[in-house]
C-alpha cells in the first residue's frame, strides 16, 4: 500500500511541477518558487524511496544528496508565500541567506560526493543493515558529527516560524476578499504549511527521543501526502495559479460580467491596463482613504530620499497591504512604483537646485541627496519626467539666474 502511495505521489508531483514551470508561466512567475519547493519534496521522496527499496545501490552518485532537498523544502515555500502576500521584488538580495545551509551542506559533503562508487556502496550496505543510520549524515569534512541531521530540523523550525508569522499577519485576507480567487489561494498556503509540520516536529522528537516510529516509512507517508494534496488543490481550484488579486468590484454599467471569469480570460492583467479597466475599478472609498495616507506620508516623511525604499516598506509604514497599494498606485498615478518614486526624486532634485547653498554641489551629489542610487537611473528618470537631460536643465537654471 505504501509503495503505491509513494509511486502515485511521485507521478502526480512530477506532473504538477512541470505544469507550474511551463504552463502559462507568464500568469505568475512566483509559481517558480512553489515548483522548486515541490521539487525539493519530490526529490526527497525519491531518495527516500530508493533507500527503502535499496535501489539506491544502483545509483551511488545520488548518495547523500537528499539532504540538499531537505534544506530547501521550506526555504522555497517561504519565498513563495512571502511573494504571494507581498508582491513586488521577485528575488531579494537577502534571500541568498536562505539557501546558505544547503550550500554549506554541499561544500561539507564534497568528500562524499567525490568518493569512488565502490566506497559509497560499502557505506550504503552498512547503513541498510541498520535503518536508523540511513538518514544520519556524519561524514562531512567541516561540520561535526551529526550536525546536518540536527541542524536540518532547527533550520526547518526557524522557517516554519517565519511562515506561520506571515500567515498570521495576513489572516484577515481571506475574509476581506470576497472573490473566489483569493480565498482558495490563502487556504492553499495554510494547507501547504500545515502539511509540512509533520516533517519538522515529529522529526525533532524522533531524533532526540530515538523513537521507533520515526523511520523511512513515516517520511514517505508525509512527503507523499504533501505532493498528492497539492495536485488535488490545483485540480479542484486551478485559479490559485494566478496569484492574489486586488480588491475589485464589477462596475454598475457591466452588470452581466463575472469578475472571476474575466480575470481568468484576461490572465490577471494589471489594473491600469485598458482591457482590465473597462470592467473593474478599486472601490472608491478604499482608494480615497489609501491615497490620502500616501500623500501625507510622502509629504511629511519624504521616504523617497531612501534609495532602497520599496513598496513593501511603504505598505509597512502605512499599514496598507501591498496587494491593495500596488494597483492603486498603478491606477491613480498612472505609473509603477519605481517610476512613481523617481518622479518625487526628480522634483526634489529641482528644489535642491534652486537653493543657493547647493550651488557648489555636483550633479551627482544632488542626485544622491535626492534619493537616486546611481547616475544612470537619475539621468533616465530625469529625461522621462522633464524631457531633457539634467545637465541641460542646470545650464538653463544658470542662464536664468544670470539674466535675473
Amino acid at each position: 500500500m505504501l509503495k503505491y502511495l509513494v509511486e502515485t505521489a511521485l507521478i502526480l508531483g512530477a506532473i504538477t511541477i512541470l505544469l507550474l514551470l511551463f504552463f502559462k508561466r507568464k500568469i505568475s512567475r512566483n509559481n517558480i518558487f512553489l515548483a522548486l519547493s515541490l521539487f525539493s519534496i519530490w526529490y526527497a521522496l525519491l531518495i527516500n524511496y530508493l533507500n527503502q527499496t535499496q535501489l539506491m545501490l544502483n545509483f551511488p552518485w545520488l548518495f547523500r544528496t537528499g539532504n540538499i532537498a531537505g534544506y530547501l523544502i521550506l526555504t522555497f515555500l517561504y519565498i513563495y508565500s512571502r511573494n504571494t502576500f507581498y508582491p513586488g521584488i521577485f528575488w531579494r538580495k537577502r534571500d541568498w541567506i536562505l539557501v546558505l545551509p544547503a550550500l554549506f551542506y554541499v561544500i561539507d559533503m564534497i568528500p562524499i560526493f567525490a568518493m569512488p562508487a565502490d566506497q559509497k556502496l560499502a557505506i550504503m550496505r552498512q547503513n541498510f543493515s541498520n535503518p536508523l543510520l540511513v538518514n544520519q549524515v556524519s561524514r562531512g569534512w567541516i561540520a561535526p558529527k551529526y550536525f546536518h541531521f540536527i541542524f536540518r530540523y532547527i533550520w526547518g523550525l526557524a522557517l516554519m516560524v517565519l511562515l506561520v508569522r506571515i500567515i498570521f499577519r495576513n489572516r484577515n485576507f481571506a475574509t476581506q476578499q470576497k472573490n473566489s480567487v483569493n480565498r482558495p489561494l490563502f487556504w492553499f498556503i495554510v494547507t501547504m504549511t500545515a502539511l509540512r509540520l509533520p516533517l519538522i516536529f515529529p522529526g525533532i522528537l524522533g531524533t532526540f527521543l530515538k523513537t521507533n516510529w520515526y523511520n523511512l516509512n513515516f517520511l514517505s507517508v508525509n512527503l507523499s501526502v504533501v505532493l498528492v494534496a497539492c495536485s488535488l488543490f490545483f485540480l479542484v481550484t486551478p485559479t490559485i495559479l494566478y496569484g492574489f488579486l486586488p480588491k475589485l468590484v464589477v462596475r454598475e454599467d457591466q452588470p452581466g460580467m463575472s469578475a472571476e471569469l474575466s480575470v481568468i480570460r484576461d490572465e490577471v492583467k494589471l489594473i491600469d491596463e485598458p482591457a482590465f479597466k473597462a470592467h473593474y475599478y478599486v472601490r472608491e472609498e478604499d482608494m480615497e482613504r489609501i491615497i490620502s495616507k500616501v500623500e501625507s506620508h510622502m509629504k511629511e516623511k519624504l521616504p523617497f530620499l531612501k534609495n532602497e525604499y520599496t513598496i513593501h516598506d511603504l505598505g509597512r509604514d502605512l499599514d496598507v497591504p501591498v496587494y491593495q497599494l500596488s494597483p492603486i498606485i498603478n491606477h491613480y498615478y498612472k505609473s509603477n512604483f519605481s517610476s512613481w518614486m523617481n518622479r518625487y526624486r526628480v522634483n526634489y532634485f529641482v528644489v535642491l537646485c534652486g537653493r543657493p547653498e547647493n550651488k557648489s554641489l555636483t550633479l551627482d551629489a544632488l542626485a544622491k541627496e535626492s534619493g537616486f542610487s546611481n547616475r544612470t537611473t537619475f539621468t533616465n528618470a530625469f529625461k522621462k519626467e522633464k524631457n531633457q537631460t539634467p545637465g541641460f536643465f542646470l545650464k538653463q537654471q544658470e542662464a536664468t539666474a544670470r539674466r535675473s
